[in-house]
This record gives structure tokens, C-alpha cells and sequence, in this order.
């Protein structure tokens, strides 16, 4: 399980109360925002970097037992505006695409393919 907060994402391991440990993965943060700043997309966790201008990708790395936190807004920074919202859809149709919508404050959008 990932706990995703303003100061950093975490990994929950264990079954019980008693063996629960909790580990920070990274010291990214993730955007608060009334609506959505996580979705999930198969095996990768995407969030709203709390600076308001990225999007991060989370990956479990199965060599080093932890999550890899992956920014793949890079390439074009000043697309992602103080983003309020954020969805995902998946396999329309006849189609094999999966297709993220990101709202930002200024009502502009994004859409990623």
C-alpha cells in the first residue's frame, strides 16, 4: 500500500497491527487539492507533484524493493498550471489507448495519450 501526503510518499508493508512498518520511498509530495491528485494507471501510480507544475509517475522497482517516483511532465513543463483535477480512462471501445485528462486553475486543460 502507498500513502501519497504534501511531504513525501511512503510504502505500508505488513498484515497485522502488530508487524505494520511504514517507509518513506520519496521526498516529492504530493498535490492537495479538493479533487483528485492520484490515479491510477495499471502498475503505475500517477500524482501531482506538490510544486503545482509536474506529474509523477510512481513504479514498484522489484530489484530494490521500493518505488521509483519517475517525473514525465519534463519535456513540457509549462503545459501543468496549478492543476486542480486529474482522470484517467481507459480501453475506449475499439481503441487501446488510454487517454489522462488534467484540469488546471486557469480551466485550461491537458490531455495525455
Amino acid at each position: 500500500m502507498q500513502v501519497f501526503t504534501e511531504g513525501s510518499e511512503y510504502k505500508v508493508d505488513g498484515n497485522t497491527p502488530s508487524d505494520i512498518s511504514v517507509v518513506q520511498q520519496t521526498q516529492h509530495g504530493t498535490r492537495k487539492t479538493g479533487a483528485n491528485a492520484i490515479a491510477a494507471l495499471y502498475a503505475a501510480i500517477m500524482c501531482l507533484d506538490r510544486n503545482r507544475r509536474s506529474l509523477r509517475q510512481n513504479l514498484y522497482n522489484f530489484n530494490e524493493n521500493t518505488y521509483r517516483s519517475i517525473e514525465i511532465s519534463v519535456l513540457k513543463k509549462n503545459l501543468i498550471s496549478d492543476p486542480k483535477d486529474i482522470a484517467v480512462e481507459t480501453n475506449t471501445g475499439s481503441e487501446d489507448a488510454i487517454y489522462m485528462f488534467i484540469q488546471n486553475g486557469d480551466w485550461t486543460g491537458v490531455l495525455l495519450n
